[in-house]
């Protein structure tokens, strides 16, 4: 394992005294079997990928027996090989095994980017003993693409080497206009540093053949694939250089399970709802008095007890905790092995958990209920694909006829945005980007449902975590259900990661509209504008109109919801929604009684915030009330 956390970019002397200190590090060898005729040398590969597999996967492949193992598929490319291997473990018990190696490649061309805490993305870090002040020492690059002017005498030029994405054949053919579109949203941010289809997307096709020679395990190329596994996820992951932070590939997956949910399943996401915005000090306590988790309180009573005992059981055996709030389970074998936990850093995806498709899986279930009681699911929008202007309650409870495409039953001008919604919020993890969970603070609900904003971004960032858009107010218009485009923190964050510029002029635009910043670990801080799945400038209107939804949407489950001949259990379902989206309008306001508003502005920003703005007291009183 190379050393790549300890470095010096300073002088001789130290690099040398580096070499004295912190060296490589051996895992595991495997003996030389002979050498090619190219002069390189021949391993034994099922030696030291079957052979070793309790070192690679820990208590998984506890009792593997390696003499009975099987290639399940194997696959050689130029640049790195895939490998699944099946195999007997303890019991009997068949397990199939994966390996991906892949070669890392320099680029003497790049040029890393120190990261800057006023803008999110993901990074690549290391301690620089070169240096001798504290707040040096601790380096952090960004990751990110080497995107450069094909022409860089022009204003605007294609890039030398676009940002390529294929969308794999197995994405449905119906929704693969708002993969693309999703997809090429971020081109509006690279031209504004210059750089004209920085994002190139290509659709890869069976039946004529087009792109069907590139495999998405082939790391020279990045697909956007499909899952039909009826479970609401979506990852983006991607790949950098431990050294530098250079993206070298990324792949996005997306899966059907979240569109599922606009029929109705939407019971299953109340725990979460309930500890959203819990802390750490919160989650410790709950780890020590289980029966008041909400993961318990709020299951099937049938199955408190046995959740109990697996937590207990987890608990006992598990390693470290993800930041995020997402439990990372480890291996015993590999926690306990420094070694091996190091190796475990080294090679770990660096994009934590995203959960953004399932809280839009609750909200489709949500948005479901609500377009079925009131009759909307049959009915045109009105002013393109935001939905229609709000109408009189006896004008809209009279289903109209819907002339466009339905999606899986489900009207096209709905479904569409959300995927392209999601899609976007991915791509840009691809990008380098992390979560920004204030976005979404930056307009009212007046101004998201107003004839104005239609079309237009209504959220700062495609990278928080935007609710459907359900509007209550029968004296607004019904804005977007998604957001459109990308939003003012997308543009300028990519500006700050992708400028030929000077990014020092390009922080200073920390305190513009639009640039406010909270991710992941700020869930747990006081800030309540740092939450997942919250909506507004106020987002006490949010909880009060969530209130109204639900109390609405509740009232009609019986009259309309649960249509002739059907099963009364639908009810129970239905009624199971509201209470979801009831809970979410209380947890919501529950962070803003004792809050403060968090500001990462730098002393000497243009128009600096402070740090820490307690929220006045009467926004707190109204949130407890």
């Amino acid at each position: 394992m190379p050393n790549t956390e300890i470095r010096s970019t300073g002088d001789t002397e130290s690099k040398d005294s580096l070499q004295n200190h912190f060296t490589d590090r051996v895992i595991i060898d495997v003996p030389i079997e002979c050498m090619g005729p190219s002069g390189q040398p021949v391993i034994d590969l099922d030696n030291l990928l079957i052979g070793n597999a309790g070192t690679f996967y820990g208590g998984m492949a506890a009792g593997v027996n390696p003499r009975l193992a099987t290639i399940a598929a194997v696959k050689a490319f130029p640049e790195n090989i895939e490998v699944s291997m099946t195999a007997p473990t303890a019991g009997g018990r068949l397990k199939t095994f994966h390996w991906s190696v892949s070669q890392i490649k320099d680029n003497p061309a790049y040029k890393p980017r120190v990261a800057d805490e006023r803008v999110g993305y993901f990074t690549t870090s290391f301690r620089d003993l070169g240096k001798f002040r504290d707040d040096q020492v601790d380096t952090r690059y960004i990751n990110r693409w080497h995107l450069e002017k094909k022409e860089p005498k022009l204003k605007i030029s294609p890039p030398k080497q676009p940002i390529v994405y294929y969308v794999e054949h197995t994405v449905p053919a119906r929704y693969r206009r708002w993969v693309k579109e999703g997809t090429l949203y971020w081109n509006k941010a690279f031209e504004e540093v210059g750089i004209r289809d920085a994002i190139e997307v290509y659709y890869q096709d069976k039946e004529t053949g087009a792109h069907m020679d590139k495999d998405p395990e082939d790391v020279r190329y990045n697909f956007i694939r499909w899952l039909a596994n009826d479970i609401g996820t979506a990852v983006g992951p991607s790949r950098a250089h431990p050294i530098t932070g250079e993206i070298l590939d990324a792949d996005i997956v997306l899966t059907d399970g979240w569109i599922r949910h606009f029929w109705y399943q939407a019971n299953e996401f109340a725990p979460s709802v309930a500890m959203e915005g819990f802390g750490s000090d919160t989650m410790a306590w709950l780890d020590k008095n289980p029966q008041w988790d909400p993961r318990v309180r709020l299951a099937k009573p049938e199955d408190r007890q046995r959740i109990i005992t697996e937590r207990a059981m987890e608990q006992a055996r598990r390693g470290i905790a993800g930041w995020g709030g997402a439990a990372i389970a480890m291996d015993p074998t590999v926690s306990n092995n420094a070694d091996l936990s190091r190796l475990s850093e080294f090679v770990r995806i660096p994009t934590g958990r995203c959960m953004m498709s399932e809280g839009l899986s609750r909200d489709m279930a949500v948005a479901g209920l609500y377009m079925d009681v009131m009759g909307l699911i049959d009915e045109p929008p009105v002013g393109g694909e935001g939905g229609e202007g709000k109408k009189d309650e006896a004008k809209k409870d009279e289903p109209k006829k819907d002339d466009g495409d339905r999606l899986d039953g489900i009207p096209e001008w709905f479904v569409g945005p959300a995927l392209a919604h999601l899609t976007v919020h991915e791509v840009g993890h691809t990008l380098g980007l992390r979560h920004n969970f204030k976005a979404s603070s930056q307009y009212t609900l007046s101004e998201i449902n107003s004839e104005a904003m239609k079309g237009k971004p209504n959220s700062a960032s495609v990278m928080d975590y935007s609710p459907i858009n359900i509007n209550m107010d029968k004296n607004a218009v019904q804005g977007d259900y998604s957001m459109i485009g990308i939003g003012d923190y997308d543009m300028w964050a990519i500006e700050y990661g992708y400028t030929l510029g000077d990014t020092k002029d390009v922080l200073k635009k920390v305190n513009q509209p639009g640039h406010m910043y909270l991710t992941d670990e700020d869930t747990g801080g006081p800030d309540p504008l740092a939450r997942r799945y919250d909506w507004s400038k106020n987002p006490i209107d949010y909880a009060k109109s969530l209130m109204e939804l639900a109390n609405l949407s509740r009232g009609r489950i019986i009259e309309k919801f649960v249509k002739d001949g059907e099963p009364w259990s639908k009810a129970r379902r239905g009624y199971e929604i509201t209470l979801s989206t009831h809970l979410n309008a209380v947890s919501i306001m529950a962070g803003w009684i004792g809050g403060a508003h968090i500001n990462r502005d730098r002393k000497g920003d243009p128009d600096g915030r402070v740090p820490i703005e307690p929220v006045p007291a009467q926004v707190q009183r109204d949130a407890l009330d």
